[in-house]
């Protein structure tokens, strides 16, 4: 689960003693502002483990041991945790899910990872091929603006970058563009990396339909299929607490 704010908020709610958590995550003690550090959202109580650490019987892991470090868990199954409200944790199943899925060394339940998530479909964005054809329209047309920049003589090429660094109070885009020794250059793999973030965090995960397919596309077989069902648990205890948001979504879907 790639959110140290989420896996605090699951062991308060559900709990959970220091002696069954086990927490992996980055130990930044410098935070911006009003920020509080990764230990200080967990409390003295959960202190963040190292990989060589004992495991216990509930560990929790961001991005800083999902990506490459080696775990080791006779016993070890896996879940993800994906929560629409945070799109960090919206995981890219060609890439790192493969990569979870080998962290555990040793499991034998090594061949089965559950996936839990929350559906993005009731947002309303642009569908991935329109998003994708902008932008690569965009890359286009910014190609050719930087190459007719690039090809003005030395003294004009100079007057002109400093003119838009001038006017841009930032500078340049920073994240696309940047002056090479007076010349403008674009990084074009950090644009087909927003392309991919996009797809994943406003399309994949819009409806499970979508998130099985691309499992599937990428070698995966499904098994069981749970819903959670919010009037059920209301059902069960009329004095549950649910957001009127969750019921709503539940009864769209039972619409459609």
């Amino acid at each position: 689960m790639n959110s140290v704010e989420f896996i605090a908020e699951v062991i308060q709610k559900s709990g959970l003693l220091p002696e069954s958590v086990r927490v992996i995550c980055s130990n930044n003690e410098r935070q911006g502002k009003g920020r509080k550090s990764n230990q200080k959202k967990l409390g003295d109580d959960y202190p963040i483990a190292n990989t060589t650490d004992n495991v216990k019987r509930i560990n929790f892991y961001t991005s800083t041991s999902f990506e490459g470090a080696d775990l080791y868990d006779e016993n070890g199954k896996v879940y993800i945790v994906s929560d629409r409200r945070k799109s960090h944790t919206l995981l890219d199943i060609s890439t790192l899910v493969i990569q979870i899925c080998g962290r555990i060394r040793d499991s034998k339940y090594k061949t089965k990872i559950g996936h839990i998530f929350t559906e993005t479909r009731y947002n309303k964005f642009l569908s991935y091929k329109e998003f994708k054809e902008s932008t690569q329209r965009q890359l286009s047309e910014t190609k050719d603006w930087l190459n007719a920049v690039n090809q003005m003589d030395d003294r004009n090429r100079k007057k002109t970058i400093n003119l838009i660094e001038h006017n841009n109070k930032s500078g340049l885009n920073e994240m696309y563009i940047h002056n090479e020794n007076n010349r403008l250059e674009i990084d074009e793999n950090l644009i087909n990396l927003d392309i991919v973030n996009f797809k994943i965090t406003k399309c994949l995960y819009q409806h499970r339909v979508l998130l099985q397919h691309e499992y599937i596309r990428n070698g995966f077989n499904l098994t069981d299929e749970k819903l959670a069902i919010y009037s059920d648990k209301l059902a069960e205890n009329p004095k549950s607490r649910l957001s009127f948001k969750d019921l709503f979504d539940e009864y769209v879907m039972l619409r459609e």
